[in-house]
């Protein structure tokens, strides 16, 4: 597999305090500029930091981008200095079940792009910064210009450049315990004059969906079914129905059920009925919060 050789290690990343950890399913909108500019993006062409530009408008559709510099790569990143939605997006992603990063892009013209990845940073054990890279995705991954969603799972293949050459590597639980950073690269195809831009909205967390263990019993009058919703996951009951036919129907005011904490469901034993608990992905926006004056 050919990957970008542009690499910026321990660059960027310097430990601070957050207000709060990782969480699953955190979902960075861009909806206010202060969010924005706690992103950052990485300029090869001067190897400079910037503030991404915000799209603002409109209200539901808001972004942030970047211009190329001729052929010259862009890296939108989020660390532990800026700490995006008070430190939602990064920190131990063992602990929070999380399963990868999901994040749409634009290939602003598709017949200039050579291709993107994710990057993240992460603390090893002697406490020194590392970098990790996903597989890339090329421009024939793309069937035009426009809007991608793209999804980078821990599950598979990333690599470490070693200074001469990619290596393939695995996570492991030590790896993903303590992320510093997280970012997407993107690599126009070289001689290049532009101009062209980068853009990236929708950043997720994705939160590996499970299903609860359910503790049932019954009173001399009602059916008793609890359970606890993982994190960054929702629930839904649903119960069955067998005419015209076998099918799976909401339960009224039953259909979104989170955490924290145990959900408990009761239901009159007159009318017996077969129920069953469904799990979801749960994405909830980030706030990061202004700087004090």
């Amino acid at each position: 597999m050919a990957l970008a050789v542009w690499v910026c290690a321990g660059a960027f990343v310097a430990s601070v305090n957050s207000v709060k950890g990782a969480e699953a399913g955190a979902w960075e909108t861009f909806s206010t500029e202060t969010n924005a500019d706690a992103w950052a993006v990485y300029d090869f062409s001067d190897d400079t930091v910037y503030l991404p530009n915000w799209q603002g408008t409109p209200v539901g559709g808001e972004y942030v981008f970047s211009w190329h510099t001729g052929d010259e790569p862009l890296w939108f990143f989020a660390d532990t200095i800026s700490d995006v939605g008070d430190g939602a997006m990064l920190g131990d992603f063992v602990a929070e079940g999380i399963q990868g990063i999901l994040v749409d892009v634009v290939i602003d013209s598709v017949v200039d792009f050579d291709q993107l990845d994710c990057a993240i940073g992460v603390r090893n054990a002697e406490d020194e910064l590392e970098y990790y890279y996903s597989g890339s995705f090329y421009d024939d991954d793309f069937g035009g210009d426009g809007w991608y969603s793209l999804r980078f799972g821990f599950e598979q293949t990333w690599y470490q450049f070693t200074g001469t050459s990619w290596i393939p590597v695995g996570f492991t639980p030590e790896v993903l315990s303590d992320v510093v950073e997280i970012g997407f690269r993107f690599f126009p195809k070289a001689g290049i004059t532009g101009p062209v831009f980068a853009a990236i909205d929708d950043v997720k967390l994705e939160p590996l969906v499970v299903a609860p263990v359910l503790d049932v019993s019954a009173t001399a009058t009602d059916f008793r079914m609890a359970f606890t919703p993982a994190k960054g996951t929702s629930c839904a009951i649903r119960k069955m129905e067998t005419s015209p036919e076998v099918t799976w129907e909401d339960v009224v005011g039953e259909g979104f059920i989170t955490g924290p904490g145990e959900y408990v469901f009761t239901t009159p034993l007159e009318g017996r009925g077969i129920y069953r608990v469904e799990s979801f992905a749960n994405y909830t926006p980030i706030v990061t919060t202004p700087p004090a004056p």
